[in-house]
């Protein structure tokens, strides 16, 4: 679910979790849930970036997880 969710764009993600008979509520508690499953799915990059001393891929993935592109929460 963290992955589809992460690759969908904002109507997407709610056609999604309505076909699967998610409603608001039951969403807004697992998206915590969610949000550490797909951090998790970032571990490869966010090492690879450190190791290479890649300060724009770090600040990238920085800007990413603040939730910088959710603009659709604002």
């Amino acid at each position: 679910m963290s992955l589809a969710l992460h690759d969908l764009g904002v109507d997407r993600q709610e056609q999604f979790v309505e076909g699967y008979g998610l409603k608001p509520k039951r969403l807004a508690d697992i998206a915590p849930y969610i949000k550490v499953f797909n951090l998790l799915n970032y571990t490869d990059e966010i090492n690879r970036v450190i190791d290479a001393k890649d300060k724009l891929g770090l600040d990238r993935l920085r800007a990413r997880f603040a939730g910088t592109f959710d603009l659709y929460t604002l």
